[in-house]
């Protein structure tokens, strides 16, 4: 009897206990559940806050600029794979299009795939990315020329990145007497003040604490420098006679057809012949010979950044990108004083000021003495006319849709400037109305000279171009350019280099 009790109240003491250990994982495991429940949603709470946040802030700063990378990219594509269709871009003529801002030539910088920062946490990252580099690469160039100014900001001046403001903005605060930059000529700053000063240990970091680098997508670069000194008869005396020299054979691409266009339209009395068989003037080189020529004739207007501005050197505090120039720049020119010189110099005066700049600068440069006999035997006021008009709608400065009226021979020669002059104002005044098919002319222009390159000669770009896209970034731009060109990734060649 006594055993049968114990037993009973054995059984009855396990069971009390099973059930309490049982409550106790239960609530414990209810806990943690409503405890993740909750953490959850207020994580996702939080996100959509920070992303409400974020998005509202970058719409103040960057504008559309999401909108019109997306519009970019799908213009890239549509025109790589079919050649001769217009990209599909939606045009607008909303106030908010008209001034959206026209860019570099291209920029794949996708926001939505990116975390937005401020500019000054860009700064630092791309100083970051920067130093990690000269740290773990050994990175060969020099420092060639810089500008300084009292402050303590040094430039180190990138040519086709920017550098003709930059010497103004220099040249105008050495003068001292309020002198406004843009009044200053693009040649005064670029044969007058144009080197600057030789880098040496004068120009460390102690004096010069702030220290001023802008760099530019490589392939953006190249197509100015083609368009700007190529194209345009800027270099046809000594660089474009040395590439064409050295010329293994004639391209036969849409340039080329373009070229022979212009040169019966433009071509003197009597004179008839091929544009691959001109020697004189090397008024006819094509981007693909160009660019073949650039791996032979190291010049500052194409070679890499990192070459002629080793920010491993110079110790670039502030590296600004062209893209992004108008926010990141203010600091700097507030440090010099000279803040008031973006007052009320949007993206469309800036622009207009570049357009009159060019025709002047290139009006009076073949003008001038010691170049006078070669270009007026190698082109004319007409002629340089319509290639400037031509560089404005690639540029996608103005209305691709209007076509420039060439003057006749009964015009007189001063008044061909003053005529151009008038036109191009009326093509930007329609194209402002059509902000989208600018766009579209310019980013359809790079990606069909782009596609005339062969395979081997733009992976050879990638690989010259390297250590700048390492350096500087970019890689998304680089990236982008060439699954549109070829269908595919990287070769695992050059991402083996990487």
């Amino acid at each position: 009897m006594a055993k049968a009790t114990r037993n009973a109240t054995k059984y009855t003491f396990t069971v009390l206990v099973t059930a309490v250990v049982t409550y106790i994982i239960t609530v414990s495991f209810t806990g943690q559940r409503l405890l993740v429940k909750r953490k959850i949603s207020i994580d996702i709470s939080t996100s959509a806050n920070f992303e409400r946040q974020q998005n509202e802030t970058s719409t103040k700063l960057d504008g559309h600029e999401n909108q019109n990378n997306l519009r970019h990219i799908e213009a890239v594509k549509s025109v790589c794979v079919h050649k001769d269709a217009p990209p599909t871009i939606p045009h607008s003529n909303s106030s908010v299009a008209q001034n959206m801002p026209i860019r570099g030539l291209v920029n794949r910088r996708v926001f939505s795939q990116r975390t937005y920062r401020t500019p000054t946490q860009e700064i630092l990252s791309r100083r970051r990315r920067v130093e990690k580099v000269c740290r773990t690469t050994w990175v060969r160039g020099e420092v060639h020329g810089v500008f300084t100014h009292r402050s303590g900001v040094i430039y180190c001046y990138v040519p086709k990145a920017g550098c003709t403001f930059w010497k103004r903005v220099f040249t105008a605060a050495g003068f001292g007497n309020g002198q406004d930059p843009f009044s200053i000529s693009r040649n005064t700053v670029h044969v007058q003040f144009g080197k600057g000063e030789n880098y040496s240990s004068a120009h460390n970091e102690t004096v010069y604490p702030t220290r001023l680098l802008v760099v530019r997508d490589p392939f953006s670069r190249l197509l100015a420098s083609y368009l700007d000194k190529i194209y345009l008869p800027d270099f046809w005396s000594f660089e474009a006679k040395e590439i064409q020299r050295g010329r293994r054979e004639c391209s036969s691409d849409f340039l080329r057809k373009h070229f022979e266009q212009m040169a019966s339209k433009f071509q003197r009395t009597g004179q008839s012949y091929s544009t691959c068989s001109e020697r004189m003037c090397a008024k006819y080189l094509t981007f693909a010979e160009f660019i073949e020529g650039s791996f032979q004739r190291q010049e500052p207007h194409w070679t890499p950044i990192h070459q002629i501005c080793n920010p491993c050197v110079f110790k670039a505090t502030h590296i600004v990108h062209l893209e992004s120039f108008s926010q990141e720049v203010k600091p700097i020119l507030a440090k010099m004083e000279m803040g008031h010189i973006l007052n009320g110099m949007d993206q469309k005066k800036q622009v207009e000021f570049e357009l009159d700049m060019l025709i002047n600068y290139h009006f009076e440069r073949i003008k001038e003495i010691e170049v006078y006999m070669f270009y007026r035997s190698c082109i004319t006021l007409r002629e340089l006319a319509y290639r400037l008009w031509q560089t404005f709608q690639w540029k996608g400065y103005i209305d691709p849709e209007m076509t420039y009226i060439v003057p006749d021979d009964t015009f007189a020669e001063s008044s061909i400037k003053n005529d151009l002059i008038a036109q191009v104002r009326r093509a930007r005044e329609s194209g402002l109305g059509k902000v989208d098919l600018m766009v579209s002319a310019r980013e359809r222009f790079q990606a069909q000279v782009y596609q005339t390159l062969p395979k081997y000669l733009f992976e050879n770009l990638m690989i010259k171009y390297k250590t700048d896209f390492q350096l500087f970034g970019y890689e998304d731009m680089r990236d982008s350019m060439y699954s549109s060109l070829y269908n595919n990734d990287l070769t695992e060649t050059y991402k083996s280099e990487q």
